[in-house]
């Protein structure tokens, strides 16, 4: 595949596998037009592709929707009720991803609507505060409770 970088949006070529894919399970045919997103690129002309579970045949997507169940339930149960009761709507949304490995060179640009860079690339923590600005917003929290009459 020409220039690739993280980000773009890709599908995985139809081929037969060599022998020797075949025993490693390097390459499997059944990944042959899958559709997804470039997540991270490697030295060694491998890229990591999250991949769109729109583009999955229906026995992997039942197999991915089943998985992402079960393991949004076990971690829900894992969680105190208080805990559980606390959580907002978007911290109760529980999705997995489907990354797979591939050799850039079985990656071909994506066509049409799944051809536009998705967003979906992690995002990098928000600033954090330091322990001074801590100390700070404290000191002013304490404040509040000295000038109130008793």
């Amino acid at each position: 595949m020409a220039k690739t970088s993280e980000g773009d949006s890709v599908r995985v070529k139809s081929r037969e596998p060599s022998a020797d894919e075949m025993k490693s399970g390097a390459f499997l045919p059944y990944y042959g037009g899958l559709d997804g997103t470039i997540v991270r690129l490697f030295k060694d002309d491998t890229a990591a592709v999250s991949i769109d579970p729109a583009s999955m045949t229906a026995d992997m997507r039942e197999r991915h929707e089943a998985q992402t169940k079960q393991m949004h339930e076990k971690w829900l149960n894992s969680l105190s009720d208080e805990a559980r009761n606390r959580l907002s709507p978007e911290e109760k949304k529980f999705s997995l991803n489907y990354v797979l490995l591939f050799s850039t060179s079985d990656l071909e640009p994506a066509k049409g609507k799944a051809a536009a860079k998705t967003t979906d690339k992690p995002t990098k923590d928000p600033k954090r505060k330091t322990s001074k600005e801590i100390e700070s917003e404290e000191q002013a929290y304490l404040e509040q409770f000295k000038k109130k009459p008793k």
